[in-house]
This record gives structure tokens, C-alpha cells and sequence, in this order.
């Protein structure tokens, strides 16, 4: 019992003295300043004020209060949209539109400078930072910056003009997207210089640029309709576009293909000397019996080779004058259906395993021919029933023969033997015709997923 009173009244102790130093450290704590109470409004100013909990090390809980703070002062800097401004040209023209003005302010949040720390504050479980920075210091930074950016940008508006001139479209637009990048923090503004002895808007400058030089680019299809046996091919010289610019073939450009049937890989291909360019396709296929083939210029693409700015990448993407066309005619092939069925050696007049191929075939939208030398394909099936056992008054039979796929020329595509299709019955007859039944259904199985993707050559 002593032992108990002990520990009992050194516990009480020890919590009497954490209580005392605690109470003790609070006293210490000078009290908040008017700013940590009510944030400071001072004229010529911008202003922050930034809290940030103790928690981790000090300095790392004081720069994020110094953080927070930059970025209080920040959200104080406003931003318009000039009406005279290539910003508006993209809203007005293109109709793109984006929330700019956040990304303008977090791009002044990065290259914040000129600040100063006006005061700080700690207590025990937080500290608090007071920055300022005056509206002329930024004023005047920001001037300095914006020349630098337009000197920049104006460099690369000359470049891509010489370009241009000179017949490189790719790369006259990728520094046309190069230029209007390095201003990017200042497309909002009206952007005025001097250039060529003229006073100009060098963001709207560069908009017309971009867009008088993708409306002189032309592509056209060699040849606007073409047909093609469904699974057959089409090489690159018959899906073949040009391109050119005031009449002239366009040389390593780059156009990009798409096809209405399927997805293509690799499908940005570069225009040769002549300004052309073409794509094979293989194992073509159609439900519709139409599709479509089309070439554009991948104005994405280069953008994406200019800058890795997702932004000028997506604005990219309104620059594209009406694509050319190519037609294609996907004929379906004819398939002709012949067989020979017999059941105790007498012909089936109804011919089940050639009726179940039929439907099949009709199912999957693919035609039948009138005769063999009208098809492209003959679907030939032997078949007849055998005797396989007898047990007591049943008697079993089996289909036996096989099934082949022949193209028009007589070759054998797929070929198949008929085995193991059994059925029982009172007589030979009865069970020869179960036997037929059971086997024309089972051909809606793998078998006929063979036959199938050979005829469509997927």
C-alpha cells in the first residue's frame, strides 16, 4: 500500500509541473499582432498573409507559411482579358476558351519577386508571415519582363516568317507557337511593338500568321472514291493525298490518316518530294459496306514538336481547315455453298449441314453466290451417315465427310474432317437423321469462327 501511495502522489506531481510548464510557456506567448487578427490593407501595396501549423521541422513550417503568404499576395494581383489581346482572338475566332486568367496568375505566383517581409509571429501551435510589395516595383518588373518576352517572341516571329517564305511550313508554325509560348504570362495584353519600322499587336500578328498559313496549305486526295473486295488490301499508292501551298507540293510535312473501319498505328506519315503522301491498308473489312478514309495536317503533332505546353498543344487542334476525303466501297464477299449429304446413301434433299452454313453466313451479313464461278469463295461439304453400333433395339450412327473452304481459284483455304457426331435410334434411318441434326449444330461453333475469319481475312 506505501508502494501505491508513492507512485500515486509522484503521477500527481508530475502533472501539477506539466500543467505549471505549460501554463508557463502560454504566459511567454506576446500576443497576436493586428495583422494576424485582421489582415492589413495598405494603399500602393499588395499584401499577404500566410499561417502555417508547427508541424514537421521549423524551417519547413515557416517556408509554407511564407508560401502561403506569396500566394495571398498573388490572388491581390488582378488580370483582364484586353479586347485587344490575341487571348480574345482565341476566344472570338476559334472559339477556345480556357480559364487563362488562373494560369496567368499562377505563372506571376512563380516569378513573384520584389516582396518584402513586413513581420512574423509565433505562438505554440502556429506561425504566421506578413509580406508586402509595391504595386509600382511590380509594375516595373513586370514591364521589364513583358519587353524581354516580346523581344523573344518578335525573334521568333522573324524566324518563322523566313520560314514561311522560304516554303518550310512546319517549321514557319512551329516557331509561330514557339513565339506566342515566350509570352505566354502576357497574352492578355495588347503586346504593342515595333516591327519592320511598324507599330503592331505582335500576338495578334502571329494569330494571323498561323492562321493565314494553314488556310494556304491544300491537301486533296489522288483519288476521291475507290472499291475493294472485303479482306483484300490497298497499298500506299492508291490511298495517296498531296499537299501543297500556293500551288506548290509541300515537302516533309507531316499529314495524319484515319479510317472509319478501324484505328491505324503509325497513321502521321511525312509528304514525299511531290508533296505526297499515302497509307496502306490490309484486311479490309466493313458492316457499313462504305467507309471512310482522311488525311489532315497534323498541326497537333507539330505543336506537340514545338512545345511540350499542353495548352498551345490543345489550341493547335482548332487550326484545321475541312480534311481531305477518300471513299471506299468495301464489296462483301460471295460465298457459294455447295454439299452432298446423304443419309444410308440416299441424297437429303433438305441438305442440313449446307442450310446451318447459309444461315451462318447470312447472319454474319456476308453473300451467297448463285453458282462457284460467281463466288469468291465455294463452301463444299460431303457428308453421310454410317453405321457405327447396335445394342439391343437401338441402333447408332455416325456422321462422317468433311467440310472445305476453297477460294475462286480452286485452292484449299480450310479443311476439316466430320467425325464423331453419333445418334440412336429405333432404325438406321431415324438414327442417320438425328445424327445430321446434331451435326449441323454443332457447326456454329469454332468450326465455323475458322471459316469465318478466312472469308473476312481478320
Amino acid at each position: 500500500m506505501r508502494i501505491r501511495g508513492n507512485l500515486f502522489v509522484i503521477a500527481t506531481l508530475a502533472g501539477l509541473l506539466a500543467c505549471s510548464s505549460s501554463k508557463k510557456a502560454s504566459e511567454n506567448v506576446p500576443p497576436p499582432p493586428a495583422w494576424v487578427q485582421s489582415k492589413p490593407s495598405i494603399p500602393g501595396y499588395y499584401v499577404g498573409v500566410g499561417r502555417a501549423p508547427k508541424v514537421g521541422d521549423v524551417n519547413s513550417y515557416r517556408q509554407s507559411s511564407k508560401n502561403n503568404a506569396l500566394a495571398d499576395m498573388s490572388s491581390e494581383i488582378s488580370v483582364s482579358i484586353s479586347t485587344s489581346s490575341v487571348l480574345h482572338q482565341f476566344e472570338s475566332s476559334l472559339r477556345f476558351s480556357e480559364d487563362f486568367t488562373s494560369t496567368i496568375q499562377a505563372e506571376s505566383q512563380k516569378d513573384l519577386e520584389g516582396y518584402e517581409l513586413v513581420d512574423t509571429y509565433e505562438d505554440n501551435t502556429s506561425v504566421w508571415s506578413y509580406y508586402r510589395l509595391s504595386k509600382a516595383t511590380w509594375a516595373d518588373i513586370q514591364a521589364k519582363k513583358r519587353d524581354a518576352a516580346v523581344t523573344s517572341g518578335l525573334d521568333l516571329f522573324e524566324r518563322g516568317n523566313n520560314f514561311k517564305n522560304s516554303g518550310d511550313v512546319k517549321n514557319a508554325f512551329m516557331n509561330y507557337i514557339k513565339a506566342l509560348e515566350s509570352m505566354k504570362a502576357y497574352l492578355g495584353e495588347p503586346l504593342q511593338t515595333i516591327y519592320n519600322g511598324k507599330s503592331i499587336l505582335l500576338g495578334n500578328e502571329l494569330f494571323d500568321a498561323i492562321t493565314g498559313l494553314v488556310n494556304s496549305i491544300k491537301i486533296a486526295a489522288v483519288q476521291q472514291s475507290l472499291s475493294v473486295k472485303a479482306g483484300e488490301n490497298l497499298s500506299s499508292d492508291k490511298l495517296q493525298f498531296i499537299a501543297t501551298t500556293g500551288g506548290n507540293p509541300l515537302k516533309q510535312f507531316p499529314l495524319v490518316f484515319s479510317f472509319t473501319a478501324k484505328p491505324l498505328r503509325n497513321a502521321t506519315v511525312l509528304t514525299n518530294e511531290k508533296g505526297k503522301a499515302g497509307y496502306a491498308l490490309d484486311n479490309i473489312f466493313s458492316a457499313k459496306g462504305i467507309e471512310t478514309f482522311t488525311a489532315e495536317a497534323d498541326w497537333p503533332g507539330m505543336a506537340a514538336e514545338a512545345t511540350t505546353d499542353s495548352y498551345f498543344r490543345r489550341l493547335s487542334e482548332k487550326f484545321n481547315p475541312s480534311p481531305a476525303y477518300i471513299s471506299i466501297e468495301v464489296i462483301k464477299p460471295k460465298v457459294f455453298v455447295s454439299s452432298v449429304e446423304k443419309n444410308q446413301g440416299t441424297i437429303l434433299a433438305d441438305r442440313p449441314l449446307a442450310s446451318k452454313l447459309i444461315s451462318l453466313l447470312n447472319g454474319d451479313g456476308i453473300d451467297l453466290a448463285s453458282d462457284a464461278q460467281s463466288g469468291d469463295f465455294v463452301l463444299d461439304v460431303q457428308a453421310e451417315t454410317v453405321l457405327r453400333n447396335q445394342s439391343g433395339s437401338l441402333v447408332y450412327a455416325e456422321v462422317v465427310g468433311t467440310i472445305q473452304l476453297k477460294d475462286n481459284k480452286g485452292n484449299v483455304l480450310f479443311s476439316q474432317q466430320l467425325a464423331g457426331t453419333t445418334a440412336a435410334n429405333l432404325n438406321m434411318t431415324s438414327a442417320g437423321a438425328d445424327a445430321m441434326k446434331r451435326q449441323a449444330e454443332k457447326l456454329g461453333g469454332y468450326l465455323w469462327t475458322q471459316i469465318h475469319d478466312i472469308i473476312v481475312k481478320r
